[in-house]
């Protein structure tokens, strides 16, 4: 759910459930975003937050949006007593996501929809 103000800084909240046979995971957390429109003509932005996965660790996300592309890196730490097969290390994790679009924009067809 972002809200953006004016300038396009924005508070993106993110809710993630799965479940898989008896097993699930739920995460729960926030970025905000940054634009970067002052700096170059493009679509890009810097984005960072928090993140909790219930139950098991803490996440810190910081990524780098651009045009379509959006480059994550994070890093959890265990706070669930899986913490004593970890020590106090966490795990990165680095991914890629390519954001393709197919929806055209309206050549001036208008569609008029019925009043109920």
């Amino acid at each position: 759910f972002p809200s953006h103000d004016r300038k396009g800084y924005a508070l993106q909240t993110d809710f993630l459930f799965s479940n898989q046979s008896v097993k699930y995971e739920a995460l729960a957390g926030f970025k905000v975003r940054l634009p970067l429109s002052r700096y170059t003509s493009q679509n890009a932005a810097l984005l960072f937050g928090p993140y909790y996965r219930f139950n098991d660790a803490i996440i810190g996300v910081l990524a780098a949006e651009y045009r379509s592309w959006l480059f994550t890196f994070s890093y959890d730490t265990n706070v669930s007593s899986f913490v004593k097969a970890t020590g106090t290390y966490g795990a990165t994790e680095l991914s890629v996501t390519y954001t393709y679009s197919t929806i055209k924009k309206n050549k001036g067809v208008r569609v008029v929809c019925p009043i109920y």
